[in-house]
C-alpha cells in the first residue's frame, strides 16, 4: 500500500496557476482513472512512456468517457509516496510539463501514482461540463501550508494526514 494525496498535487498546481492569474483546476474522477491507467502501465512495464497499447491519450480519454476539447499528460518517475511537493517542483522545472500545468484551456485534472511513477492528466470537456468529483474525507479545518505529513499506521494501514493551503486537512490512503 502506498500513501499519496491527489489533493496536495491539485493544491500545488493551483498555487502555481493562481500566481499567474490562471483559473484553478478541479480534480475529475474520469481523469483520475485515465492517468492511473497510464501510470499502472508504466509501473507494470518499468518504463516511463506516454504510449499505451490501449491507444493514444485521446483514445484513453474516450475509454473513460471524458469527451474532451483539450487534453494533456505529465509523467514522472523516481518519486515515492508522499513526495507530491518534489514531483510538482520537477514538473514546474521542465518547460513542457510546466506548459501543461499552466495551460489556461484546461479545467480538470487527474493524478495517479504507482511505485515510483507519477502522472497528471489534464482536460476540458467539449460541452464545458463540470468535473465528476473525487471523494475526500475532511477531518478538520486548520489554516496552514502543505508541510505537515504524519503517518498513522493504525489497523496495519498507512493513512497519511496532510495539511493543505485550502485550510482543510484530508485523510487519505490509496492502495496499490
Amino acid at each position: 500500500m502506498s500513501s499519496w494525496n491527489p489533493f496536495i498535487v491539485l493544491e500545488l498546481v493551483n498555487q502555481e496557476r493562481n500566481e499567474r492569474n490562471i483559473p484553478p483546476l478541479e480534480l475529475d474522477q474520469r481523469l483520475m482513472d485515465v492517468i492511473q491507467f497510464q501510470v499502472d502501465y508504466c509501473a507494470e512495464n518499468d518504463t516511463l512512456t506516454h504510449s499505451n497499447p490501449a491507444g493514444s491519450l485521446g483514445e484513453r480519454f474516450s475509454i473513460f468517457n471524458y469527451q474532451f476539447r483539450s487534453s494533456g499528460e505529465n509523467l514522472a518517475n523516481g518519486y515515492g509516496p508522499n513526495e507530491e511537493i518534489r514531483v510538482v517542483k520537477s514538473w514546474m522545472n521542465s518547460p513542457g510539463h510546466r506548459a501543461n500545468i499552466l495551460n489556461g484551456s484546461y479545467k480538470h485534472m487527474g493524478v495517479g501514482f504507482k511505485n515510483l511513477y507519477w502522472g497528471q492528466a489534464f482536460g476540458s470537456l467539449l460541452n464545458n461540463g463540470p468535473a465528476i468529483p473525487v471523494s475526500c474525507n475532511p477531518i478538520s479545518i486548520i489554516p496552514s501550508i502543505p508541510v505537515s505529513i504524519t503517518p498513522d499506521t493504525s489497523n496495519n494501514s498507512h493513512t497519511t494526514r496532510y495539511t493543505t493551503t485550502t485550510t482543510t486537512r484530508y485523510n487519505f490512503y490509496y492502495s496499490q
